[in-house]
């Protein structure tokens, strides 16, 4: 399994799966979230083209955050107006 931080549009793809279900497999989208291991088949299935979490990796630490070894949440600096 390969692993890299997210960008910010495979984020908000991550957390629209994680929160809906299974979806529609989107391949512009989804192809590097299958090859990082973050999705699934739903049903073991390709030929129904329908994706969910793999929930057997770590993606939300338990505070619901997800964890920053996928993405880095920066907050914005104080000192700068």
């Amino acid at each position: 399994m390969a692993h890299r931080k997210l960008t910010e549009k495979e984020l908000y793809r991550m957390l629209d799966i994680a929160a809906s279900g299974p979806l529609s497999y989107i391949s512009g989208k989804d192809k590097a979230l299958m090859e990082l291991g973050l999705l699934q088949w739903y049903d073991e299935d390709p030929s129904n083209l329908s994706i969910e979490w793999n929930t057997s990796v770590p993606f939300f630490a338990k505070n619901g955050r997800v964890l920053e070894e996928w993405y880095d949440f920066k907050r914005p600096d104080a000192s700068v107006c």
